[in-house]
C-alpha cells in the first residue's frame, strides 16, 4: 500500500512539475493568428443549391499560424539555442485534415563559434521534408547546406562564402572565395573576389563548368 502510494504521489509531483515547465516554456513565446482566408467569388453561382453554403471546400479556405520566441526558450537546458520560430499552413485545396506544411527555425550560438540556424521544412501533401542549414561566423565565414531527407539524396546544394583580409598589400584589401556545388545538376561552381582598399572596386572571377567570366565593378 505504502509503495502503491509512493507512486501516485510520484506521478502526481511529475505532472505538477511538467505544468509549471510547460507554463514557463509557453511565456517565452508570442503568437500571430490562426489567420483564415475564405473565397466567395463562387457562392454566388451557386446560390441556387443551397446544400453548397454548407460545402466548405468552395470557401477554399487558408489559413497560417505563426508563433516566436521571445527569449531562448530553454536556458537551462539548451542554452545554445537562442531563438525559435515556427508557421503552420493550412491550405484546404492541398489538404483536408491536416496543416498543408509545416515551418521551423531554430537558432543556436555560442561565443567564439558563431551562429547555426536549422529550418526544416514538412509538406504533408507532397511527405517531402527539406532542411536548410547555415552556419555563419561574422564576416568571414558564410556555408549553406540544402538538404532532402529522403531515400535518393541527402545533400541537394552546397556553398560557402569564406572572406580573408590580406594585410600589407597596396591593391587588395581582401578576397573572397565562394565555392559551391548543385547535386541536382552536378554542377560545381567557385568565385574569386578580389576587393580593394576603397572597397568600390573589386574583381570577380566567376568559374563555372560551361560558362566562366571575369567582371571588374
Amino acid at each position: 500500500m505504502v509503495l502503491r502510494g509512493n507512486k501516485k504521489m510520484t506521478k502526481l509531483a511529475l505532472s505538477i512539475w511538467f505544468l509549471v515547465w510547460l507554463d514557463s516554456c509557453m511565456a517565452r513565446f508570442s503568437m500571430s493568428g490562426p489567420v483564415l482566408t475564405v473565397t466567395l467569388k463562387d457562392l454566388e453561382a451557386n446560390s441556387g443549391d443551397s446544400s453548397k453554403w454548407l460545402d466548405i471546400s468552395t470557401l477554399r479556405p487558408v489559413g497560417h499560424l505563426s508563433f516566436q520566441s521571445s527569449s531562448p526558450p530553454l536556458p537551462k537546458w539548451a542554452y545554445a539555442l537562442k531563438s525559435v520560430r515556427g508557421n503552420i499552413q493550412y491550405n484546404h485545396a492541398e489538404c483536408v485534415t491536416a496543416p498543408s506544411a509545416i515551418e521551423l527555425d531554430f537558432r543556436f550560438a555560442k561565443e567564439g563559434l558563431g551562429d547555426l540556424q536549422i529550418q526544416p521544412l514538412y509538406n504533408f501533401r507532397k511527405r517531402t521534408t527539406n532542411c536548410v542549414l547555415q552556419a555563419t561566423k561574422g564576416n568571414s565565414i558564410n556555408i549553406v547546406a540544402r538538404l532532402s531527407l529522403g531515400p535518393k539524396r541527402l545533400v541537394d546544394a552546397i556553398k560557402g562564402n569564406f572572406m580573408f583580409d590580406i594585410p600589407g598589400s597596396m591593391s587588395l584589401s581582401a578576397l573572397k572565395v565562394s565555392p559551391g556545388i548543385n547535386f541536382l545538376r552536378n554542377t560545381p561552381s567557385l568565385t574569386l573576389e578580389g576587393i580593394t582598399g576603397s572597397g568600390r572596386t573589386k574583381a570577380v572571377l566567376n568559374l563555372q563548368t560551361n560558362d566562366s567570366t571575369v567582371t571588374v565593378v
